[in-house]
């Protein structure tokens, strides 16, 4: 968990928009760079110190836009944002849970960065037809250029760019498997954040040249987010990989069906001496409701087995309990992931028929062995 402090300065559709500690920094870093160009178009330091601070700004701003773009993509598909972080390395939008579909999450992320192409098309228009004194049309030129740089920076095909988000799941609707599409789009982010180091620093040194302020702070900043985003999806992909070889096989424990309106004793009539750990109490129709508790079995008194009903000691079952065999283990990790309620169990059904259960604790045993 991050300690990053952060300030919520508003909601947008819904979405919480979140500024970081971090980013009051970013913007205190960029005006420091961009205040000498500035000063040399300005009356007086003030009014330079200003004007880096309004580039500075812009930056967060059109981030936010960028940031906003995949949030309201997102939202078209019918998947909603948790939240827009704004941090010292940019932002992101976190989402409350996966496309149903690859292709929507390449129009998402292909949404960031064609906001930014739009925001520097009009700074850039604003630049070539406004009549302006030299420092604002310098603001506006350096902010114009810094939307460009975001716009084709994101659009490189490495994770955790968006460029590589894109290739991520067309790899995956192509082959099936997000694993892979994560991974591949988390080497190429690497292979990406190594040329870009040995580009902006080591190439200029070989060659004796100075390096250039703008450009270091520039390209300590991507390599960190490249470098650390692939190896998060590096991570992701390891274990989205683990979780596509696992099926609901692996995980259903059998489970005898009872039904709603028996009592006690018949459920005992029925398991005889080969009591399993779970019983399944349907209705009349045969629709799941629930499972039995039998530590409640345990307290009723045996002369009044016979006529306590099983829905007496029955554990009703949470919405989303009853999933079909058809279902993944991703998918169930998913719905307890974004839950609300504390759900034990999950039921496998196969047309109106109960396949057998599976405990989340044997689900969160198998997807996390190391936890």
């Amino acid at each position: 968990m991050s300690n990053d402090k952060s300030w919520q300065i508003g909601r947008v559709a819904g979405t919480p928009v979140n500024l970081r500690a971090s980013a009051l920094l970013m913007i205190v870093i960029f005006a420091g760079l961009y205040f000498p160009l500035l000063n040399s178009y300005a009356d007086t330091q003030t009014t330079a110190i200003l004007a880096a601070l309004c580039v500075s700004a812009t930056i967060i701003v059109s981030v936010f836009f960028h940031e906003l773009a995949h949030v309201f993509t997102a939202k078209s598909f019918g998947v909603q944002a948790e939240e827009i972080g704004l941090t010292l390395l940019g932002g992101h939008a976190s989402f409350s849970q996966q496309f149903t579909r690859p292709w929507h999450g390449t129009v998402t992320a292909l949404a960031g960065p064609t906001a930014n192409l739009a925001i520097a098309a009009l700074l850039y228009g604003a630049y070539q037809t406004l009549e302006a004194p030299s420092l604002t049309l310098s603001v506006l030129h350096i902010s114009a250029t810094m939307n460009l740089f975001l716009a084709l920076f994101n659009l490189l095909p490495g994770l955790p760019l968006d460029g590589g988000n894109a290739v991520s799941t067309l790899i995956w609707n192509y082959t099936g498997r997000q694993s892979t599409g994560l991974r591949v789009a988390a080497r190429i982010g690497q292979g990406i954040s190594i040329s870009w180091f040995v580009w902006a620093v080591i190439l200029p040194l070989i060659q004796g040249k100075q390096l250039n302020t703008v450009i270091l702070v520039w390209t300590i900043m991507i390599v960190i987010v490249l470098w650390g985003g692939a190896h998060a999806s590096l991570k992701r992909a390891q274990y989205l990989n683990e979780m596509e070889k696992l099926t609901l096989g692996h995980l259903i424990t059998p489970a005898h069906v009872v039904r709603s309106t028996h009592t006690i004793t018949d459920l005992y009539t029925a398991l005889r001496d080969n009591a399993p750990t779970t019983a399944i109490v349907v209705s009349e129709t045969g629709h799941p409701l629930g499972y039995v508790d039998f530590n409640a079995v345990s307290t009723v008194n045996e002369d009044m087995r016979a006529h306590t009903p099983i829905a007496s000691v029955t554990i009703p079952l949470l919405p989303g309990s009853v999933v079909p065999a058809t279902a993944t283990p991703a998918q169930l990790v998913q719905a307890l992931r974004h839950g609300r309620d504390i759900r034990n169990i999950f039921v496998v059904v196969d047309a109106a028929d109960v396949v057998g259960v599976i405990w989340t604790v044997s689900l969160l045993n198998a997807v996390h062995p190391d936890q």
